[in-house]
This record gives C-alpha cells, structure tokens and sequence, in this order.
C-alpha cells in the first residue's frame, strides 16, 4: 500500500513515497549532469516499445551513486516504520533502526569528540567526451576528439575575431570610444613622450645613420618574422610593424639592432 502513489499488483508502493523526499536531491545530480557532460547516440537505446534505456559507461556511473542515496533514504525509513510502531493499537514495543544505527550512535554521544556529519549530494563524475560528436577521450582535460578540434579552433577563432569589433561599435554607439579621451589620452601621451626622449637620447650619443642601411642590412631578414616578435622586441605597435615588415616604413636606428637580432633567428 502507499500514501502518495497508487496501489497497483505487485507494486510495493510506500517503497516510491519513501523516496520522494530525495527527489529534489536526484534531480539536482540530473541537472548538473545534463549540463556538464556531452553524451552519445550509443549511450542510450531505444526498445520496440518505445522505452528508452541507458547504456554503460552511463550506466555505470550511475549506480556507483547508489550507496549515497541508500544513506539519504534510511532515516526516511526508520522515520516512517517509526510512526507506524507508535500508532494505536501497534504491537512494537522496540524497533531497530539498522540502516541508520542512530539508536547506537545515540548511546555514544557523550564520548563523540565531533558532530555526526550529513552525507553530501555526489558530484557527477563526468565521462571524458567530445563536446561536438560524444566520442570517449583520453583525459577530462580535452574537450574535443582529434578529429573535431579544428572544427572547434576555426568557430572559437571566428568568435573571437567578430566579439572585438562588435564590442567597439557597441560603445562607440553609446558614445564611450575607449580609444580617445580619458585614461587612453593620457597613456598615448606618455608612451609617445618616452620614446621621444629616447630617440633624442640615441640621437645625441650616437647619431642618426642612412635610412637606406635598414633597407639593405635589416629589411630582407625579417620578412618572415612574425609580427608579434616584432612587437615583442620593439615594444612598437602592430600596426607599425606590419608597414615595416612591408617596407613602408623605416623605424627609428634605437630598433634596428633587436630587428637585426631576431631576423636571423628561426
């Protein structure tokens, strides 16, 4: 017989209503489940009837919770054979509470040094899948199958490369142009004052040799250095040093031995 569900033939139907007060607990593990892990056509199956079953390792992992909510549920059990004992007319004079040994622990709560401690909802122990075809991987450290990873790189790059512009134009439409005025004023004042003092400053010691120098010493061995070293050893923008790189401008004689350097390495 049960209080909440239905009787049905060969139902033990209290058994369900027992195991409601932990629904919301279940149903949280379900929830972080979903979210978190990518699954595959082969972890579920489908009968002729219609029922859909899940597969191992899904299965698996799923019954290694089952300890936990065995533990959630006890006190549920004893609580209830509990109201069921103290009824008019019962004949228990003493019940047991074996899943729980609370009447055991009970005993010992003078000697107890801490606090009995409730058992904590299990994290879902995710399976290491693919984001994109569910396939198992190796490690949870990966996130995509060798063959779905450039698929992944080549939409995270696409993503990347529309946020930036569209974040701009979004606050250029609402009138913050972060580019001019306020705090980037007056850093491009300051960094265009301190190279200024370093050129007159390399200019005074050493003198300002022929533009053409560059062109014919420096020019042809950094053609395929990438940008950012560029960048890296200069501290000039990126912009800058693309039209160097292409011959379109001649930076300052203070740079031109960290270009010479990295022209010849790899």
């Amino acid at each position: 017989m049960g209080v909440l569900h239905a009787d049905q033939p060969a139902r033990d139907s209290l058994a369900l209503d027992l195991m409601e007060p932990v629904r919301p607990e279940v149903d949280a593990y379900v929830l972080e489940l979903l979210q978190g892990q990518t699954f595959r056509a082969a972890d579920f199956f489908e009968t002729r009837q219609g029922v859909c079953r899940l597969m191992p390792p899904l299965t698996h992992m799923l019954c290694e919770t089952a300890t936990h909510w065995t533990r959630r549920v006890a006190p549920i059990a004893e609580w209830v054979a509990g109201q069921f004992a103290s009824a008019p007319g019962s004949r228990v004079r003493h019940l047991p509470t074996p899943l729980t040994q609370t009447q055991r622990s009970a005993g010992r709560a003078a000697t107890r040094q801490q606090p009995r401690r409730e058992p904590k909802s299990p994290k879902p122990a995710l399976i290491a899948a693919c984001r994109i075809c569910g396939e198992v991987l190796p490690s949870l450290g990966r996130s995509y199958c060798d063959d779905c990873l450039p698929t992944a790189n080549a939409e995270s790059l696409s993503k990347f490369q529309e946020a930036g512009p569209a974040a701009l134009a979004k606050m250029m439409a609402e009138g913050r142009d972060t580019s001019h005025g306020g705090a980037a004023a007056y850093k491009r004042a300051a960094n265009l004052a301190r190279r200024q003092q370093e050129a007159a400053e390399w200019e005074r010691t050493r003198g300002l040799p022929d533009p053409k120098e560059f062109a014919k010493k420096i020019l042809q061995g950094i053609q395929g250095v990438p940008i950012h070293r560029m960048v890296k050893a200069t501290g000039l923008s990126l912009r800058y040093c693309s039209l160097i790189r292409r011959g379109l401008r001649v930076p300052h004689p203070m740079h031109w031995e960290r270009l010479k350097a990295i022209g010849k390495g790899p």
